[in-house]
């Protein structure tokens, strides 16, 4: 009996400590989340409430800068352009990320999985300046998909570069990475029975797919899906060394109010692209939690 009692008072001091340890490490994210997003997100809506003169707020808080955004002639087409480019590259890259996974579990061993889904890893420590420097050079008059270009448009001249199709074309390798690492992580987690058992019964590669593969997968395509949204949505490097002044921007307009130092517009048109952000996000849960 002592031997048994004192097994189970070890077990309860052991459980004890990993209860405070979750409760430790849950005040901590709450932490690190309030510093490093919540009380940025509070001087974010705090200065878009005061309005600026030469980089001063003036006045008391207001609501004049929201009016201001909301009726200005080029911020909300801009906003308008910016999710719409968003959700192009948003959709583009999952196909072609959804492509690579399925293909790749089809078709290559696993090193050649492990060594997509190192090269993959290995892009996040590139620079992006670099890597979209390089990519409007290939989509330029002398680059090879200029020419290719060229050769299919002949009436163009030869450049994809300050255009829409360049830009979802210079988005795309910053974004299909993380869709990779996202989507195969979801397809590793689809029970290999389940696919043994439809390929049994008789159903193709493909059917298994559509019937099997995806439906379990889809938490990771909207994964993959919000990411790359996110992203694209508040890109600024390749908007602006791709598109140029062609493609203008929610994130363009918000550095063109930095630069009038009207910090209270500027605040404020980044609260309403933040609202955008936080409906996909809302969205996106909602549909996760209804495939779980």
């Amino acid at each position: 009996m002592s031997v048994a009692a004192n097994l189970s008072s070890r077990g309860r001091l052991s459980s004890s400590y990993e209860v405070r340890f979750s409760q430790r490490l849950g005040w901590m994210y709450v932490a690190v989340q309030g510093i490093f997003f919540g009380i940025p997100i509070l001087l974010l809506v705090a200065t878009s409430l005061r309005q600026y003169e030469l980089g001063q707020p003036t006045g008391g808080y207001t609501l004049a800068n929201y009016a201001t955004v909301l009726t200005s002639s080029t911020f909300l087409p801009a906003l308008l352009r910016s999710v719409t480019l968003s959700l192009l590259i948003a959709v583009v890259s999952v196909i072609l990320a959804l492509a690579t996974v399925l293909g790749s579990w089809r078709f290559a061993r696993r090193t050649i999985r492990d060594a997509i889904l190192l090269t993959c890893a290995v892009m996040f420590f590139a620079g992006i300046i670099p890597r979209v420097s390089a990519t409007a050079f290939l989509l330029s008059a002398n680059g090879p998909f200029g020419t290719i270009w060229q050769t299919v448009a002949p009436w163009s001249d030869g450049s994809l570069l300050y255009s829409t199709g360049g830009v979802i074309l210079a988005s795309l390798p910053l974004v299909i990475p993380l869709g990779i690492i996202a989507l195969h992580v979801a397809r590793h987690n689809v029970p290999a029975s389940y696919v043994d058992a439809g390929a049994d019964l008789g159903a193709g590669w493909l059917v298994v797919q559509r019937r099997v593969v995806l439906p379990l997968m889809r938490p990771g395509v909207i994964v993959a899906f919000l990411v790359a949204f996110i992203l694209s949505l508040g890109d600024v490097v390749v908007v602006d060394l791709v598109g140029g002044s062609q493609i203008y921007t929610a994130a363009l307009s918000i550095i063109d109010y930095t630069k009038i130092d009207d910090w209270g517009s500027a605040a404020a048109a980044a609260v309403v692209a933040l609202a955008v952000v936080v409906t996909a996000v809302g969205g996106a849960t909602w549909l996760l939690l209804r495939s779980l």
